[in-house]
């Protein structure tokens, strides 16, 4: 099983719509359809009523969701955890960030940083988990780096600095 089909399930069961939820993952609505389909012939069960607009969550599929997060969260966690034990001295930045910037932001805003900070190596954990597990994680030195469009309203131990260079792209 992949883990991109947790994710999948999840863009799915929230946005209850293929198209929208494909948008969201940035694949093709075919290819999300696929997926869905082979996560459901994994398991075993249908997950999602097909015949209600929109799409909902079958019985089994309400009873997958809790276990689908639980296994992201848990994955999520054990990449910041090992992320965490390795040696300062290596150079490597730990970014975490949600899964869109990832795919469409980062990988030019990684190749600015290594023209300016050659050394540096990257650790990338692409996510849809919740905007305060990350920001925990950053308070509590798990990552070095949070890409993300939200600021939290109010999170203790966090300060936003002003006067920071700013990376600008087309977008």
């Amino acid at each position: 099983m992949d883990c991109k089909w947790l994710e999948d399930f999840l863009a799915l069961s929230q946005h209850g719509n293929y198209s929208q939820a494909a948008a969201q993952r940035h694949i093709t609505q075919p290819a999300l359809s696929r997926r869905i389909k082979a996560l459901e012939e994994v398991l075993g069960v249908p997950l999602f009523d097909r015949t209600t607009t929109p799409v909902t969550l079958t019985r089994y599929g309400e009873r997958f969701e809790p276990y689908a997060r639980h296994v992201l969260s848990t994955l999520t966690e054990a990449r910041h955890e090992l992320s965490a034990m390795t040696p300062a001295t290596d150079n490597t930045l730990v970014m975490v960030s949600l899964h869109t910037l990832s795919v469409n932001i980062l990988p030019d805003m990684i190749n600015y940083l290594r023209q300016s900070e050659p050394q540096l190596n990257f650790t990338v954990n692409a996510s849809i988990q919740g905007i305060d597990n990350h920001f925990n994680a950053l308070i509590n030195r798990q990552i070095d780096m949070l890409v993300t469009y939200d600021l939290p309203s109010s999170q203790p131990g966090l300060e936003i600095a002003g006067g920071l260079k700013t990376f600008t792209m087309a977008v």
